[in-house]
């Protein structure tokens, strides 16, 4: 949108992403005649089923006066991921049975504001940057005891009505700050010389449910 010397932009983006990930061992046929295997798998390590949705808002506004040209502009990101096991078994003897469920949730922001201008043969970028990522609704639910099993003769459970449980809690949050600088000089037509500096402040702190 165009009003006046100034050029807005703003939007939203969502994506929604289920993936799973899983190990299993299968037996094969007859090593001496090939690497055929039997599809139906003999022991089934871990499944596991993701799910995250990811939201994004974000505004621009580009300012020309003469010259100069400003650009100022904030993204703000909602993450959510949830992971679900959906099959535990031991590797070793007799075992028990246990599974986690999680959530994770993270709010992202960022703020970014620059300023363009032409000075002789001198085109001089000056910006600042800040974003902020916070873990805002942590929770591991407790290993929730199953069943006991054997090795060589497992047994498949299913957990899919398993569930995370208890409240949440913030378990981190990362924030950077930069200021950067670049002076673009022309020398000539066909030749141009560019240096710059940038300088970036990084803070992580991790907190416990405690």
């Amino acid at each position: 949108m165009q009003l006046d010397n100034h050029q807005l932009r703003a939007g939203i983006w969502y994506e929604q992403q289920d993936r799973n990930e899983s190990r299993d061992w299968h037996q094969v046929l007859d090593t001496k005649i090939y690497h055929y295997f039997n599809e139906t798998p003999y022991w089934v390590h871990y499944d596991r089923d993701y799910s995250t949705d990811t939201l994004k808002l974000f505004a621009q506004d580009t300012i020309e006066l003469g010259d100069l040209t400003l650009t100022a502009g904030v993204k703000q990101f909602y993450v959510d991921v949830e992971r679900q096991d959906n099959i535990i078994t031991s590797n070793a003897g007799d075992y028990k049975d246990r599974v986690t469920s999680e959530l994770h949730g993270y709010h992202f922001d960022q703020v970014q504001a620059t300023v363009n201008g032409s000075f002789d043969s001198n085109e001089v970028v000056l910006g600042v940057m800040s974003q902020n990522l916070v873990s805002t609704s942590s929770v591991v639910t407790p290993k929730t005891y199953l069943g006991t099993g054997k090795l060589y003769a497992p047994t498949i459970i299913n957990v899919w009505g398993i569930n995370y449980s208890g409240g949440t809690y913030r378990d981190e949050t990362t924030r950077q700050d930069a200021i950067f600088a670049s002076d673009t000089l022309k020398l000539g037509d066909s030749w141009s010389v560019v240096g710059g500096l940038r300088y970036t402040q990084f803070i992580d702190n991790a907190y416990s449910t405690k």
